[in-house]
This record gives C-alpha cells, sequence and structure tokens, in this order.
C-alpha cells in the first residue's frame, strides 16, 4: 500500500529514524532523534511516498523537498523489503509527481553501516531507473557522495 503525505505522523517519523540509522553508512546517522526532527523541519515542500505492509507499518519511504531551488530526494527501503519492488513503486509515484529531482548517493560499497556491515551502494539500482550519474561529489565525515538527477524531460530520450 502506497500513502502520498506531505506531513509524517510520529510512528512514520520514528520508523525512517531507525530505518535511517539501520541501513545508511555511520557517517550520516542521526546522533538524536532531535537531529533527525531538525533535518525534516529544514525540508521545505516535503512530499514523502510511504510504502506500508500487510499489517500497515512503515517499509519504505521516499522524501522529496526543496533545498537551495532544487527538489532533492532521499530513500529508505527496510531490509525485509529491499529488492521487491518496493523501491521502484515509490520511484514511480514519485515520477508521476515532479518534473526532475536530485539526490546523493554513495557509488561505493566500502562504508560500513553503525551495525558493522558494509553499506551497499543503490548505483545500479537508480541507473537502471534511468538516474544519471554526475561527476559532482560530496564528502562528510570522510564518505563520499555522487549527484544524481532524473529529469522527466530526458526520460523519453533514454
Amino acid at each position: 500500500m502506497i500513502d502520498i503525505l506531505n506531513k509524517l505522523n510520529e510512528a512514520d517519523r520514528n520508523n525512517i529514524f531507525e530505518l535511517w540509522n539501520t541501513l545508511y553508512p555511520s557517517q550520516v546517522t542521526f546522533s538524536t532523534y532531535q537531529d533527525f526532527e531538525s533535518f525534516l523541519e529544514a525540508s521545505k515542500k516535503q512530499l514523502n511516498v510511504v510504502h506500508r505492509n500487510d499489517q500497515g507499518i512503515l517499509s519504505g519511504w521516499l522524501m522529496v523537498f526543496e533545498r537551495d531551488n532544487k527538489r532533492n530526494f532521499v530513500m529508505l527501503i527496510s531490509e525485509n523489503h529491499q529488492a521487491k519492488g518496493v523501491g521502484r513503486l515509490l520511484v514511480d509515484e514519485m515520477k508521476k509527481r515532479e518534473d526532475q529531482v536530485q539526490g546523493w548517493i554513495v557509488t561505493d560499497s566500502t562504508y560500513v553501516r553503525s551495525d558493522g556491515r558494509l553499506y551497499k551502494s543503490p548505483l545500479g539500482f537508480y541507473k537502471k531507473l534511468g538516474f544519471s550519474i554526475t561527476n559532482d561529489q560530496w564528502t562528510k565525515k570522510d564518505l563520499r557522495s555522487t549527484k544524481i538527477i532524473w529529469s522527466k524531460s530526458r526520460e523519453g530520450s533514454l
């Protein structure tokens, strides 16, 4: 089940905070729940696309938001829902509503998550869905990310 929300409820925010700190490399986890809340509050003009499992629990989240006059996105899929089409569903919903978005991804799998396991790069996933990989790099706490862009105007030319 997919929900489109302008604002997340508290249960969803708690689930996303836990997913974020479990799934992403440790360099980009939030130290406190308040830090996560501050990130959400700073994310203007939000569009939240939420996937729920059969029990109604959040299992995937994609947020589009405005920063520096550009539409950005971030996405998380719970481990037991990865490689099952949930990410594609969320991206497809985003593409219906946005003309262009950008995001930042880790392009290699050498970084470690907070549980000590390696973080798997989503590079192949985004390439398959028509995102362009740019040469723009961003580094935070020794974690290097690469900007990706999807544009509706390019979709037909791929």
